[in-house]
């Protein structure tokens, strides 16, 4: 591959095209062989490439291969002044490589990578853009921005309308490579399948294309750039020429790329892919070319708000990219004159950017999201400085779509009407109405208010730079207008969400499941054993035959009822029945220590404070005689008070007594420390006043039947049937059996 190279470029340098085209034909054909050779099928029937293996990921055969063209095309663009034959040759490469019917013959990883020559190419021919530009000069003789000369740029746009021309060719036989056109009798899971493995070929290209044209904003050259951005807009070209619209979705906007990754019987059974009333459902046909618009109009929105962002910029970028969004926002093809139908109204930025937070959560690589994220990434990295290379560094550049805020604003406000048009009003209640349309149901509506205001939230930031936005975007806008219209649609927008989701929330009956599930789970928590009770230890749990318990109660106020219906309407929490049913056991547990305290207890009276060792010579014959584990109760007040670390350290008053710490008690309560054996707690009672019992006094605790099993829960709203927030009440029986061994109620001071 490298000699072979090696005589491609010989051939540009002497600037002999016929040597020059059957050197090329030689390395081509024999990179095809290369191909062919290594080609070979899973044990599913899927292509697969042994040129895909190697001993690490960077040094795959396949890989290696596509890198010989990087200096064809550095060479060729060399050579754009004495005639474009060259570059314009090498264009048609990647087709030469692909051949007929490249879905059924390569690996998808293969397609790739000879895809990924385009952005190769690119990178030659902006080089020579930049070396061959000079200054121009302003009125003022000062150094304006850089260009290139007459005849360069004549050469260059020569060159490029060939090399757009060449990348557009691949779609227009994508369908009889991937083998969708008609054909008579196909099912229509068969036809599916054959468009979702075209499906990574056409994001692929779209995706180049978008780099093409960052590639040629930020080395400012404007004839490049405006190449490639009508690439953009005319995407995907006469790729689905082949396709019948006949079952138009109600709602096409909604039709996300998760869908290509499902069976066909799951896609057609979707809410959001019903057709027309008037027919009889989905067809693959229309559902994908909707899913390909959508693709479009998603790297569109996403590009034009990054174009808005390196508006921002100084010199030669700041300007083309300013013109670049303003042309991809109002669809503009190759007469400049005329608005095509790829454009972007108010109504079609709003259902666009709505999309946008409904195609996957941030850091899903798996996702559409994660990949429209990934390519934000990687085309404002083109603005990140020289570094060192094996130094570690926070990058400056952006790295999701979020950091897209500024520009999505400046679209929106630009076209905002003083009123919500009746067509978007229509569009948002019916996604507030219903949100089964949408992807994550009540979350993706969730997802959608958190947007709205982040927009109200970031307005007044930056007023000079939104106004130079959204003149970017508008030029005939008024900035001040379109702010306030801009307030008052998302406004409009916010409230006619919430209101409707409230309204659901209000009508939206107890989910009796998620009810169950969590008194399930605090009954499992209740009934482990041994019991979790305040000061006592090796407490056995055993279950009542009849009704014969002391009835508890636990309420927890403040719940949202959004979590306790289907779909759920409040963020969920990872740990929420967990915390529950540990309230519940800390309430159930107070119940016991209720218990213990009208059990009747000897009094005893020590005349000195916690502090003072007298204190605990005096109480060892009593903790002696409340047997095994002797615990001791005291007031917060005391604890903190006379049982500080001042006190139990190792030089305080209590230096020549026993005094441990032992962690593992603090699961029964506030523990303080182990004192002369006795462990100590502090809790509500009253100061000067201590309990001292043993820490196995409890034996057993039972629980009774309830309602549903031993522990009974149910959802108590706060204002009746309409509230949306209410009270979670568990209910229990306990029954406790104690030991006879003696307690003490201990006075001192």
């Amino acid at each position: 591959m490298e000699e072979l190279a090696d005589r491609v470029i010989a051939q540009i340098d002497r600037r002999a095209p016929t040597g020059f085209e059957n050197a090329l034909d030689e390395l081509t054909e024999y990179h095809s062989f290369l191909l062919e050779l290594y080609a070979t099928r899973s044990d599913s029937g899927a292509p697969l490439s042994y040129a895909e293996l190697g001993d690490d990921t960077w040094h795959q055969p396949h890989d290696r291969w596509i890198r010989q063209y990087r200096r064809l095309f550095d060479r060729a663009a060399e050579r754009i002044p004495d005639g474009h034959r060259f570059i314009e040759t090498l264009c048609y490469v990647q087709g030469r490589l692909l051949g007929s019917k490249w879905g059924d013959r390569l690996s998808p990883n293969v397609i790739a990578s000879i895809l990924d020559m385009q952005p190769i190419l690119m990178h030659a021919v902006e080089a020579w853009v930049t070396r061959r530009s000079i200054l121009e000069a302003d009125e003022h003789g000062a150094a304006k921005r850089f260009k290139l000369t007459g005849s360069d740029a004549t050469s260059l746009a020569s060159a490029m309308h060939g090399v757009v021309g060449a990348w557009e060719s691949h779609l227009t036989i994508v369908s009889s490579s991937y083998g969708w056109s008609k054909v008579a009798g196909m099912e229509p899971a068969e036809l599916w399948s054959r468009y979702a493995l075209a499906w990574p070929f056409l994001r692929q290209h779209v995706a180049h294309t978008a780099y093409s044209l960052a590639v040629a904003v930020w080395n400012g050259d404007a004839i490049s750039a405006n190449l490639f951005r009508e690439a953009l807009v005319r995407w995907p070209g006469s790729a689905l020429i082949d396709l019948q619209r006949d079952g138009l979705a109600q709602h096409p906007w909604l039709l996300m790329p998760s869908l290509i990754e499902m069976p066909w019987a799951e896609v057609s059974a979707r809410p959001e892919a019903d057709g027309a009333q008037f027919l009889d459902g989905p067809f693959p046909d229309s559902t994908f070319a909707e899913l390909v618009d959508g693709l479009r109009n998603d790297v569109v929105l996403v590009i034009a708000s990054l174009m808005l962002a390196w508006s921002r910029e100084e010199g030669p970028v700041g300007g083309l990219a300013s013109d670049v969004a303003r042309a991809l926002v109002s669809g503009r093809g190759s007469d400049l004159t005329e608005a095509q139908h790829n454009g972007f109204d108010f109504d079609r930025i709003v259902r666009g950017l709505i999309r946008l937070q409904l195609v996957g959560e941030r850091f899903e690589d798996a996702s559409h999201g994660g990949w429209l994220d990934g390519l934000v990434r990687r085309l404002d990295t083109m603005r990140e400085k020289a570094v060192v290379p094996g130094r570690v560094y926070s990058p400056t550049t952006m790295h999701d779509r979020e950091q897209l805020l500024f520009g999505d604003m400046a679209m929106l406000a630009a076209f905002a009407p003083k009123e919500l048009p009746h067509s978007v009003s229509r569009a948002i209640e019916a996604i507030a109405d219903d949100p089964t349309l949408l992807p994550s149901d009540d979350r993706s509506l969730r997802a959608i208010l958190a947007e709205l205001d982040r927009y109200r939230n970031t307005i007044d930031q930056d007023i000079e730079a939104f106004s130079a936005a959204i003149t970017a975007v508008s030029p005939e806008a008024d900035p001040n207008d379109a702010i306030e219209n801009f307030r008052s649609v998302v406004e409009g927008m916010r409230t006619a969400i919430q209101d409707r989701r409230l309204q659901r929330l209000r009508d939206a009956p107890v989910d009796e499941e998620a009810i169950e599930a969590l008194r399930s789970k605090a009954e499992e928590e209740l009934l482990k054993s041994p019991a979790d009770v305040p000061i006592f230890d090796d407490v056995e749990v055993f279950l009542l035959d009849g009704h014969e318990g002391e009835p508890g109660q636990v309420r927890i106020n403040g719940v949202q009822k959004g979590r306790f219906v289907r779909p759920p309407m409040e963020q969920e929490s990872l740990n929420f029945s967990e915390v529950m049913a540990r309230h519940v056991r800390e309430g159930a547990g107070k119940y016991v220590l209720n218990a213990f305290s009208h059990i009747p207890k000897e009094e005893i009276w020590i005349y000195a404070q916690l502090s003072n060792p007298q204190f605990w010579i005096e109480l060892s014959d009593a903790a002696k005689a409340v047997g095994d584990r002797p615990v001791l109760v005291v007031s917060h007040q005391d604890s903190i008070e006379h049982l500080g670390w001042r006190t139990l350290r190792g030089d305080g008053p209590l230096a020549k007594l026993d005094v441990k710490s032992d962690q593992g008690s603090r699961e029964r309560g506030r523990y303080v420390a182990t004192i002369e054996s006795v462990e100590v707690f502090a809790m509500n009672i009253e100061p000067g006043t201590a309990w001292l019992t043993s820490a196995r006094l409890l034996k057993r605790l039972g629980y009774a039947p309830t309602d549903g099993g031993r522990v009974s829960l149910k959802y108590e709203g706060d204002d009746g049937e309409q509230a949306i927030s209410g009270s979670l009440v568990f209910e229990f029986s306990q029954q406790m059996e104690w030991g006879l061994e003696p307690t003490f109620i201990v006075r001192f001071g």
